[in-house]
């Protein structure tokens, strides 16, 4: 991409991001990455599989933060082509939507929806 794109930075309901030259988007079960240095041609270059039930991307330096019904998954992204599984974090189920700075991660446990929580909390 050329030096005069701007990226906004996604909030904590996203299911895509862009990070430099690539774009990492989230399925139910998979970040998906697509290289954009050209627009007009973007190429996919890879599936991970991240866990199950993923309904958030959030990217902070070189790590993707993703939230699922059932935990936190975090995804290095050093070499950006390849995300590597760094740790993960199980709660019970409910609806998962997760930010983070340069210490913490927060996770918002989501009720009164589909995700099968009674209790809202962070």
């Amino acid at each position: 991409m050329t030096n005069d794109v701007v990226v906004g930075q996604g909030g904590s309901l996203a299911r895509f991001k862009i990070v430099k030259d690539y774009l990492y988007t989230v399925d139910s079960h998979n970040i998906n990455v697509f290289n954009i240095e050209n627009l007009n041609s973007p190429e996919k270059v890879e599936s991970v599989h991240a866990g199950f039930d993923i309904e958030t991307i959030f990217n902070l330096g070189d790590n993707l933060f993703l939230g699922s019904r059932s935990g936190m998954y975090i995804y290095d992204i050093s070499s950006p082509s390849k995300p590597v599984s760094v740790s993960e974090f199980q709660h019970g189920k409910t609806c998962d939507p997760v930010v983070a700075d340069e210490n913490y991660a927060y996770v918002t446990l989501r009720s009164g929806n589909s995700c099968g929580a009674t209790k809202s909390s962070c």
